[in-house]
């Protein structure tokens, strides 16, 4: 982030090294993602899993919702190369705060026995991962969704605001909608107690359809606020149950390689919905484009409720 701080400070900045950055940047956040995931239990008791995580969502969320608002004053006034000077401070601070972590060891080496090859641990993760159908069935419906989500929000969403609404303005409002959601979601999960976390979670998450749908139209912008909130709503209640469950179910030992692929398996198409909207929308134009996107979106979410393992998997509190 603080190299292209300076690249556009200095006035150096280009497609290809942000292209570069921002690959580094998401080979890095792969990195945390399992890390973090595997932490959470070894610090917390499994009764206050899902408040721990519900906390760590509404200040992601809060921070997130302050940053966009702050980054719009920021730029505008002294330009995006400071905006992501403050942006790198910020990880600067993030990181000192984490290595002053202390962290108890879940498997401690007994004397003389050799720490796993990382090939026999991504074989084990594997093993861990694939023999609980439920979570495959889950991270498939998951890659899907983002193959849709990302193209929606990086390109269809733009595009259609800007060709049949207000533009930046209604997309701001829209985001803004989407940040409360994202907030109010966190705050749902730290109240609610399902006794079937993922037939609540994939349950709500289907009005992120109803969003694609309704810009498709376009229908009023409150109704797309709406949409925005119960769609924030909806992916963070997810989140919470979704953690809360991989980390009481699966074993401490395995819980940061079977979140290795978790990410890995989420996210896979995710690059590419991005790459295939703008072709897309091209070609069919954004109110069709849109349609599809809604259509995947709510496929993804509802065919792995089909699935009994996923419906009946009930939550862990001791």
């Amino acid at each position: 982030v603080a190299i292209s701080a300076f690249a556009f400070i200095s006035g150096h900045a280009s497609i290809p090294l942000l292209c570069f950055n921002g690959f580094i940047f998401g080979v890095l956040n792969a990195l945390w993602y399992p890390a973090f995931s595997g932490i959470m239990p070894l610090i917390v008791p499994n009764p206050l899993l899902q408040a721990a995580n519900s906390l760590v969502g509404i200040g992601a969320n809060l921070g997130f919702t302050l940053g966009a608002s702050v980054a719009g004053i920021v730029v505008s006034t002294a330009g995006a190369g400071w905006g992501l000077l403050i942006d790198a401070g910020t990880f600067l601070i993030a990181g000192v705060l984490v290595y002053r972590m202390k962290v108890p060891n879940s498997t401690p080496l007994a004397e003389g026995e050799k720490r796993e090859s990382i090939f026999s641990q991504l074989r084990e993760g594997w093993f861990e991962f694939s023999s609980r159908k439920w979570i495959v069935y889950v991270v498939v419906g998951y890659s899907f969704f983002y193959l849709g989500f990302e193209g929606f929000l990086g390109v269809l969403a733009p595009v259609q605001i800007k060709e049949a609404m207000g533009g930046a303005k209604d997309m701001g409002i829209m985001m803004f909608g989407f940040g409360v959601g994202a907030v109010l979601g966190t705050v749902f999960a730290l109240k609610l107690r399902p006794r079937r976390p993922l037939l609540l979670g994939l349950g709500v998450l289907p009005v992120a359809a109803l969003w694609a749908f309704a810009l498709a139209v376009p229908l009023p912008l409150w109704v797309l606020f709406i949409t925005a909130l119960g769609t924030g709503i909806g992916m963070d209640l997810m989140y919470a149950n979704w953690m809360t469950t991989l980390q009481t179910h699966v074993p401490d030992e395995a819980l940061s390689r079977v979140s290795s692929y978790d990410a890995f398996g989420s996210m896979v198409f995710a690059p590419i919905g991005l790459f295939l909207a703008g072709p897309f929308t091209h070609l069919v134009g954004a109110r069709t484009a849109l349609i599809t996107v809604g259509i995947i979106i709510a496929l993804a979410t509802s065919l792995p409720l089909l699935s009994k393992e996923v419906r009946q998997i009930e939550r862990i509190d001791v």
